[in-house]
């Protein structure tokens, strides 16, 4: 029942501010992985959790971690400041809005990212603490696979040359594509970890999972994430042979699932990733750049690009821009994606000067951090944890303790 779905998300939230509060991070990030994953789920029981809880529970977390570490803040990155500038801009922007509450949902958006971004900037994970966070979101990952899978278990299932809420389980098929497409990126990477051979079997299975229900939910976005992070851990780690040896494995994993899924979908799936063109998104990007062109300068204020394109005759209906930096171009002009673009510059330079591990690392989650914004401009809490990841993760400086040791006297002659 709805009620039950949401006491119990509810006090999923509770528990992840209480962490926050007593500042533990440990048990932060064994817990607010399942708060954010089972946001997708939650929010279709709308009429009793705000649309926006999500947002609002991991803003206050991350701004009780940053008032529990007091005045004394090293910071090891400065691409956040850009981001902070932006944000500004988008809040001001809001004044200008025709639509109040999408504006909201925006700048709430916006803040957030900002706010991660802060203590990001100000805080290195632990190879510990990234552990145990990517452990627990590839159980929550997992957790709403169970949840599609039951749809699956059901069956009566339609495929058709669309994104598929029947095989999702009435979950957001773009938003599923994002999710599972982490997900399936994570168990990917434990394939590839040597320190993980133990659990082969089990994440094999699991990634056979995740990456099969996220094919199945017609949603093209997450296998094309999945395809090109793999295509990136390939090409940084050429040399390994280890690499090659993996890859054996996934050509036959990869036949198996495309196999299940052509005949599970009589072939639909086949014709729907054969599809030409991207659902209209390259109209909704054309009309961004149009509005840029006409608005330079300012652009035509936050969470007004649905209405002015449909003013302007540029779209036949309201519609989002489906991608992030075509929608601050358009909202924000110049002076909006500038700070919005030299905050990726910067963070991307600044990645390329870690170490091997934590760069090809941050690399793998920026790169996905983008594509997410690019394939549908989603604002979904997952991003905010995604971005933290890229950001907290620079190179650890280990430094030696100095033991005094007392100089012996010298003997007699």
């Amino acid at each position: 029942p709805d009620q039950i779905y949401a006491v119990g998300y509810v006090g999923l939230c509770i528990i992840t501010i209480f962490a926050a509060a007593q500042s533990n991070l440990q048990s932060f990030f064994m817990i607010v992985p399942y708060m954010v994953y089972a946001e997708i789920i939650i929010r279709p029981q709308g009429h009793y959790i705000p649309y926006l809880l999500p947002h609002y529970v991991l803003l206050f977390s991350f701004v009780l971690l940053i008032l529990r570490q007091g005045i004394t803040i090293t910071i090891h990155s400065r691409a956040f400041i850009f981001l902070l500038l932006f944000t500004l801009i988008e809040a001001m922007d809001s004044f200008r809005t025709m639509n109040t509450e999408y504006a909201r949902f925006v700048t709430i958006s916006s803040i957030l990212l900002a706010v991660v971004s802060v203590w990001s900037s100000a805080n290195i994970l632990t190879p510990k603490s990234l552990v145990v966070l990517m452990n627990n979101l590839k159980i929550a990952g997992i957790f709403v696979c169970g949840n599609i899978m039951a749809a699956h278990f059901r069956g009566n299932i339609t495929y058709g040359l669309y994104s598929n809420f029947n095989s999702t389980n009435g979950l957001a098929p773009v938003q599923v594509s994002a999710y599972l497409g982490l997900c399936s990126i994570l168990f990917f990477l434990s394939l590839m970890n040597n320190e993980e051979r133990k659990m082969l079997l089990v994440h094999i299975i699991l990634f056979t999972i995740s990456a099969t229900l996220m094919v199945l939910s017609f949603s093209r976005g997450g296998f094309y994430f999945l395809v090109i992070v793999v295509s990136l851990y390939f090409l940084f780690n050429f040399k390994k042979a280890a690499s090659y040896y993996m890859l054996l494995l996934l050509i036959p994993l990869s036949f198996l699932i495309y196999y299940y899924v052509t005949e599970s979908t009589e072939g639909f799936v086949e014709k729907r990733y054969e599809q030409e063109g991207t659902a209209n998104r390259t109209e909704l990007i054309n009309a961004g750049i149009k509005i840029f062109e006409t608005e330079p300068l300012a652009g035509v204020g936050t969470g007004n690009f649905s209405k002015v394109i449909v003013e302007r005759n540029l779209y036949s209906l309201e519609s989002g821009a489906h991608n992030e930096f075509v929608r601050v171009a358009a909202e924000h002009g110049i002076l909006g994606i500038f700070t919005y673009f030299m905050f990726y510059v910067v963070l991307f330079f600044e990645i390329l000067a870690r170490n091997k591990i934590q760069r090809d690392y941050g690399i793998y989650f920026l790169v996905l951090f983008c594509l997410i914004l690019v394939h549908n401009g989603l604002k979904i809490t997952l991003q905010p944890l995604i971005l933290m990841i890229v950001l907290a993760t620079p190179n650890i400086t280990t430094v030696k303790r100095k033991t005094h040791v007392l100089g012996l006297p010298e003997q007699a002659i």
